[in-house]
Formats: C-alpha cells, sequence, structure tokens
C-alpha cells in the first residue's frame, strides 16, 4: 500500500458512556460516578478548561496538583525482589499508599508492572518472561499473547515466588505517607518524611533512583474565542433567541480539540472548525494541562473546587454573559496492566487507554462521559517522562 487513503481508514473501536445528573455534591456519592472515577487508580493527565477570566482559579488547581504529596521518582531497574523485602513492605507499601506504574512501556509488545495503593502488584507479561518467573499466582488470565497477573505483594506466596526473581522494570513511583497533612483534609499525628522512600532504596539497596518534577504543567490562555453553550438538564430553558444548545457530543468534541492542543481559530486554505449551537463569546479562557500521577481523591478534590466556582458565581438559565460552564478531562496510562484487557480492542493497538470528562455547566449540572478504547495519548508535554 504505498499511497494509503488515510482519510477512509476505519475508526479504531471504542466505548462511550454519558452519565447526566444534577449537582456535584448529590452525584458524587452515585456509584456510576464512583465506579467512574475509580476505575482510573492511576491519572497521568488532568486538563481543566475555564472559559472566562479566572487565571487564579486555574493557577490555585495547578498548585493543588503539584503540592509537596505529589513527589514523584524515577526507580531505574526495579527489581521484583526487592518489591517483596520485609523492610520494604512494612515500610512503604503496608502504611501510607504507594502508586507504581512501568515507564515508558507499551502494553502491546513490552512486560509492564504497576503497584497499586493497596498493596497488589500488576503484571503484564510477555510468553518468554511468563514461563521463566513461574509465578504461583492464582490471578490469572492470558490475552493475545500476554499473560496477565495479580498478585498481593503483602502474601507469603509472592515473597516466596520472588525473593530470588531478577525481572526488574524502570517505575514511576509515587508514595503517600500517613499522617501527612494536604489540602484533601488536615490529619494529627506524627509527619513521615515523603523522601525517607528515596533515602531507602538509595543508600540501603543501591537502587538509582531519580526525583522529578511533581507535574509537567502547561497552561494555556484563549483571547476572544466563541465558547458552545450546553443546556441543563432535559433541554429546559432553552435559548429566547430562537438557537438551540450544543449537544453533549458536541461540547465534548469542543473540549476534545482543546485538550489535544488544536487550533480552532480561523485559517485561510484550511478547513475551520465550527460550532453549531448557539456560543457565547468570552474575552479570555484558560486551559491547564498538567501531568503526572493523580489519585482518585485528588481528581474528586479539582471537581469538588469547580463546582463551588460555579456554585458561587450562579447565573440565571439561559444567561449568555455569565460562566457559560467548566469542564475537567481526566487519562490514564496507556500502559496499565490488567486495564479492561478483555473487552476487545483499544485503539489501533490493545494498550489500554481510558479516559473520562466531566462538564459542570452554569446551573450547577454535571454531565460526565467516560470513554474506553481511544488510542489518543493527549498533549505532550516537553520532556515529560511518563509517556
Amino acid at each position: 500500500m504505498l499511497c494509503p487513503e488515510v482519510f477512509n481508514f476505519p475508526i479504531p473501536p471504542f466505548n462511550v458512556d454519558y452519565i447526566k445528573g444534577g449537582k456535584w455534591t448529590d452525584m458524587q456519592t452515585s456509584p456510576k460516578v464512583i465506579e467512574a472515577m475509580k476505575s482510573l487508580q492511576f491519572a497521568r493527565m488532568v486538563s481543566v478548561v475555564v472559559p472566562a477570566n479566572e487565571r487564579l482559579l486555574v493557577d490555585n488547581i495547578a498548585d493543588e496538583l503539584t503540592s509537596g504529596t505529589c513527589s514523584l521518582y524515577l526507580v531505574k531497574q526495579f527489581p521484583l525482589s526487592e518489591m517483596v523485602r520485609t523492610e520494604f513492605l512494612e515500610a512503604f507499601v503496608k502504611p501510607g499508599k504507594l502508586h507504581g506504574i512501568s515507564s515508558r512501556t507499551r502494553l502491546e509488545t513490552d512486560d509492564c508492572a504497576a503497584i497499586s495503593p493497596e498493596g497488589m502488584l500488576l503484571l503484564s507479561l510477555t510468553k518468554a518472561t511468563y514461563q521463566r518467573i513461574k509465578s504461583c499466582s492464582s490471578s490469572n488470565f492470558r490475552k493475545r499473547g500476554k499473560y496477565y497477573l495479580k498478585i498481593d505483594l503483602t502474601s507469603a506466596d509472592a515473597k516466596k515466588d520472588f525473593e530470588q526473581e531478577s525481572l526488574a522494570f524502570d517505575m514511576i513511583i509515587r508514595w503517600i505517607p500517613p499522617n501527612v497533612p494536604s489540602h484533601m483534609g488536615s490529619s494529627q499525628g506524627n509527619v513521615v518524611s515523603i523522601r525517607s522512600l528515596e533515602v531507602y532504596l538509595r543508600n540501603s539497596r543501591q537502587i538509582k533512583i531519580q526525583k522529578l518534577s511533581a507535574a509537567s504543567s502547561k497552561l494555556v490562555q484563549l483571547d476572544e474565542t466563541s465558547i458552545p453553550l450546553l443546556g441543563i438538564e432535559d433541554g429546559k430553558n432553552a435559548p429566547s433567541d430562537g438557537q438551540t444548545f450544543c449537544t453533549p457530543d458536541e461540547i465534548m468534541e469542543y473540549i476534545g480539540l482543546l485538550v489535544l492542543d488544536c487550533n480552532i481559530g480561523p485559517h485561510e486554505f484550511l478547513s475551520t472548525y465550527s460550532i453549531d449551537g448557539c456560543t457565547q463569546q468570552v474575552d479570555k479562557a484558560w486551559l491547564l494541562h498538567q501531568q503526572g500521577l493523580f489519585t482518585p481523591k485528588e481528581v474528586g478534590g479539582i471537581i469538588s473546587q469547580l463546582a463551588n466556582f460555579i456554585e458561587d458565581n450562579m447565573q440565571p438559565a439561559g444567561d449568555k454573559c455569565g460562566i457559560p460552564w467548566v469542564a475537567l478531562h481526566v487519562q490514564g496510562f496507556p500502559n496499565f496492566p490488567l486495564g479492561y484487557a478483555g473487552k476487545g480492542e483499544c485503539g489501533i493497538c490493545y494498550d489500554y487507554d481510558k479516559a473520562y470528562t466531566i462538564v459542570i455547566n452554569n446551573q450547577g449540572e454535571v454531565l460526565l462521559r467516560k470513554l474506553f478504547g481511544c488510542s489518543g495519548r493527549g498533549p505532550i508535554i516537553s520532556g515529560d517522562p511518563l509517556i
């Protein structure tokens, strides 16, 4: 195929699910919403869209996502034998919350690993690696030539299987110590240093470890732009000028263009993105891209902050002068093992890639879209070690 008609390629399969509801204070306890957020235990990118001149709000969110408890480390060639050492388990796996995922690996072709906050080791292994390690884990299955294992690091079987195992990964590690105050709520008791993990691995175990920036950040300012308007529940309070509100798919398409850093302005000789529904002209809009390793609790805190912002700036229904809506897009890691690997093709290859987007309109009502199977990775921030 010397000259493939790229425009005529079939669309990669994906699944989309919408959840519509009332205020965030009510929806955050919904089982569907909780399941959507917890399904991304490892969020690698958070994008916030605020179509208003509210730089302070965006800066506050960026500061919270790079707080002291967000320290990230790149551990070079972290062997499985070290993960099951008693000292490591007692100091970092059982107390606090340990998050880890292999760096720069592809689920389709490489050995991949992740450590969940519950102390579970998740592995996606090639046939040769699987046959060599001879794990006794009962929680495993095979899919498309890869073997997926789920192992409790604190169990006696894990120690027996891996205490002599040399298989190692370059791991992105984040450890949240117990009793560390953060913006998610203060706690009392002795504060454990976040650098304890770094000191232990470097000094006690002679493992190479590099501290990373808490999060790679990119802030985009849009001047004099038209923002599509999203109707409230059941299409009530339609615009008085006879126009129609944008559909959920149209508003998500617009947010997706912003998240992917597409230029939506007019261009000579190029096709221009247009909005079919009614719009609102704003002087400024702010877009924040934050890449790192974020927990569902932290993402929930950002959503609550956006919901409170809308509540404080509530406008009458149909008003086209105030803040139209705010949005948050959350993207997971594509190489996360056991990521619904049995549900069919995910994008062009079978990397696990999942995201969800939340939009809160000017009446405080929430629209959530879950997307599974997308092959895009979002904007690439220069120098980001997580991709």
